[in-house]
């Protein structure tokens, strides 16, 4: 899948997307999981696109 290959190999990923039915909850914790550990995940949308937000690193 298009999505999962972009998280694994990005160094940065930018969300800027309206909250719609569709973007709640859009980044899971599996979809985050897929993300490098050192990859910068920058979200200029609504904090509702995060699940579980608490586990994030600032």
């Amino acid at each position: 899948m298009f999505e999962s290959r972009v998280l694994k190999q990005a160094n940065f990923v930018v969300t800027i997307l309206p909250l719609t039915k569709k973007t709640i909850q859009l980044f899971t914790k599996e979809k985050l999981a897929l993300m490098r550990p050192s990859a910068i995940l920058i979200n200029d949308a609504c904090e509702k696109l995060l699940i579980n937000k608490r586990r994030l690193k600032y």
